[in-house]
């Protein structure tokens, strides 16, 4: 994946097609995908009674006295969710070992070994998960980014972690086991950047 991607990486990130369409005064949708996305993906919790409830909701609070009880309301939320996903994958989730040459994949195999992004304190997809993901995909890299918050591409400012995903993107090459970014510019209680700030405008933010 050689040469300009600014286009590319605008639709990964915003999700849009382009602006052909009429513009939407009330964006809501964002909303109806997210409950979806995430009812659909965490299994059936319809018709659990109080009971069931209180329990998560202590696990919830046991892993993080801050936020559990944030993250308890997201599934609290799909407690009347009746959709059912007809192709719903549990497990396992793992890969093979990778091709010896990225250019050049060998059939049945990836063509390069995972890359996982995390900052070092993430609310949402925490440290030790990546860590745990990685176990299962053989050759994967980690890369820890030393920052706060959820994640990576868009925290920090930091050239370290740019070039390791370009590195990613080009050669299908990953840093051996884990490597750490510490070269981050942000202040987690500074100024939002450009792109966080139009999220929040947009009501993207919960949390």
């Amino acid at each position: 994946m050689n040469g300009n991607l600014t286009s590319l990486t605008t639709n990964l990130v915003w999700g849009e097609l382009p602006p052909d369409q009429c513009d939407v005064v009330n964006f809501s949708h964002y909303t109806d995908v997210n409950m979806a996305a995430r009812c659909l993906g965490a299994g059936d919790v319809t018709n659990k009674d109080v009971g069931f409830w209180k329990q998560w909701r202590d696990t919830q609070i046991k892993i993080s006295k801050i936020a559990g009880a944030a993250f308890f309301k997201w599934r609290a939320q799909c407690s009347s969710w009746m959709a059912v996903s007809n192709w719903r994958y549990e497990d396992p989730f793992a890969s093979p070992k990778p091709s010896k040459n990225a250019s050049n994949p060998e059939e049945g195999l990836p063509a390069a070994p995972l890359l996982f992004l995390s900052t070092r304190y993430d609310p949402v997809t925490p440290l030790k998960n990546a860590r745990e993901m990685s176990k299962n995909h053989p050759e994967s890299g980690l890369l820890i980014l030393e920052d706060v918050g959820h994640a990576t591409i868009d925290r920090g400012n930091s050239s370290c972690m740019r070039d390791a995903v370009s590195t990613f993107f080009d050669l299908g090459v990953v840093p051996k086991g884990e490597k750490i970014c510490d070269d981050t510019v942000s202040d987690p209680w500074g100024q939002p950047s450009s792109f966080s700030t139009e999220f929040m405008r947009l009501g993207l933010f919960t949390l």
